[in-house]
C-alpha cells in the first residue's frame, strides 16, 4: 500500500488536541474517505476510526495512521491548524 496523498478536515481544534476527519489517495485509483482521526497531546497518540466498510490489515492501518500524523505535525508546523 503506497499513500499518495492525505488530507485533513480539523473539527475540534484546542490545546494538545485535534478532531477531525482524513482523505487518503493511495497508489491506484483509491481513495479512502471519512476517516475519523482524535489527536489528544495527554495520551501522545493519534487515533483513527475507519469506515465500517473499510477493512485493512495491522501493518495497512500503522501506516495510513503515520501517514495521518506527518500530516497533521505538517499542518500545524505552518500554520494552516490554529488552535482557537
Amino acid at each position: 500500500m503506497e499513500i499518495l496523498d492525505v488530507w485533513l478536515e480539523p473539527k475540534v481544534v484546542r490545546a494538545g488536541y485535534i478532531t477531525g476527519h482524513a482523505e487518503v489517495e493511495l497508489k491506484g485509483t483509491i481513495k479512502l474517505i471519512n476517516i475519523q482521526f482524535v489527536f489528544n497531546a495527554a495520551e501522545g497518540d493519534v487515533k483513527i476510526k475507519l469506515p465500517p466498510n473499510v477493512d485493512l490489515g495491522e501493518y495497512a492501518t500503522r501506516k495510513l495512521k503515520r501517514a495521518i500524523t506527518e500530516e497533521l505535525v505538517d499542518e500545524v508546523r505552518l500554520g494552516l491548524i490554529q488552535q482557537v
